[in-house]
């Protein structure tokens, strides 16, 4: 839905989009998705809800609170980490970014913010050095 100039994602989106691109970008058969499961519903809602208010001005402060809250707020029974990455890439490619970024890297941030070794303000500036406007 768009709402001040970005688009933003719905609950169902994250269930049904992110949840399936997650799983293509990070499943291995020796570590697979998990099954899209809440342990608390309310948190992911608060996620996707909190970034439309005034005090996350930029796409990236947006961006980079909505995955930061994903991966510490852990609303799922498992795959939190994979899901917030997932979520902040599809957010900000849907307003038009692209991260430039490997696998692995991506795995070794969202392992960073789970454990409190990246703050939410590094992951906001990370993803401004990784993201390109893509072109129309």
């Amino acid at each position: 839905m768009a709402e001040n100039g970005f688009v933003y994602l719905e609950l169902k989106e994250v269930q049904e989009l992110c949840f399936w691109v997650a799983q293509g970008l990070f499943e291995t058969k020796d570590n697979l998705m998990p099954t899209f499961v809440y342990i608390n519903q309310g948190i992911m809602e608060s996620a996707l809800e909190s970034i439309k208010m005034p005090y996350y001005p930029t796409l990236f402060e947006k961006a980079g609170t909505l995955g930061f809250q994903i991966i510490e707020g852990h609303p799922l029974i498992d795959g939190n980490k994979r899901v917030g990455i997932t979520t902040t890439l599809i957010f900000l490619r849907i307003n038009g970014f692209n991260v430039l970024t490997t696998q692995k890297e991506l795995l070794e941030v969202a392992l960073k913010l789970a454990k409190k070794e990246m703050s939410k303000q590094q992951f906001i500036e990370w993803l401004k050095k990784h993201s390109k406007k893509r072109s129309q």
